[in-house]
């Protein structure tokens, strides 16, 4: 992910208290970021999270009406579960005990004010980075799982043969086929996977094993 990415990211700001949402706005904008959203009413956060789609949120505690937390339990309803939003906590509140309750909703940090604006920016940059990751896995195994869809059940057998590092001749004496015929499923399998070699095959094979149990 690039630095430009970052500084790309749709970021929502939620805090009740003007004074706030204008320190984060500036000190964001100074950092490079544009596309920064505010709001001192927590009622709202629903409707601008719907309308912007933002790729990390800022979010408050300690404020009137809604807390930080009602909006965490609110957000957690309509962000599917297998997406990953950043939510970074900045709030006043340093106990033990908000920053349990606020990471078991869903917040994925915690920063307490006053904080360091360097340590804000390098919060954001690993909220950002990880998230980045996190999509990435996912597109890959989607990617993976439909080129794997397209193997026949027989392509499936040899697949796995072939990452037990069988021969073509060795696949043929087992399943009772030609070498030739080995050879044809062999191109089959590696034009439906995506690949022109077998150390392409095993390596995204792994990485499709590893993404799957992390």
């Amino acid at each position: 992910m690039t630095e430009a990415d970052i500084l790309n990211a749709k970021i929502l700001i939620i805090d009740d208290a003007e004074a706030n949402l204008k320190l984060l706005e500036d000190l964001l904008a100074r950092e490079g970021f544009h596309q920064i959203i505010s709001t001192a009413d927590s009622t709202r956060a629903l409707d601008l999270f719907k309308a912007f789609e933002p790729d990390l949120i800022l979010l408050d505690l300690m404020m009137p009406e809604l807390d930080g937390y009602a909006v965490l339990e609110m957000l957690s309803r309509h962000i599917p579960s297998d997406s990953y939003l950043p939510v970074l906590v900045v709030t006043a509140d340093a106990t033990i005990g908000a920053k349990r309750k606020a990471l078991a909703l869903g917040a994925k940090d915690f920063l307490t004010k006053p904080f360091d604006p360097y340590m804000l920016t390098q919060k954001i940059t690993a909220a950002m980075e990880k998230s980045h990751q996190i999509k990435a896995n996912q597109d890959f195994v989607a990617t993976y799982e439909r080129h794997e869809a397209l193997l026949s059940e027989q392509e499936r057998k040899i697949f796995g043969m072939i990452l037990e590092n069988q021969t073509s001749r060795e696949i043929a004496e087992t399943l009772g086929n030609s070498t030739r015929t080995i050879e044809i499923h062999r191109a089959s399998i590696f034009k439906k996977m995506g690949v022109t070699s077998i150390l392409d095959l095993a390596k995204n094979s792994e990485r499709y094993a590893l993404t799957k149990q992390a």
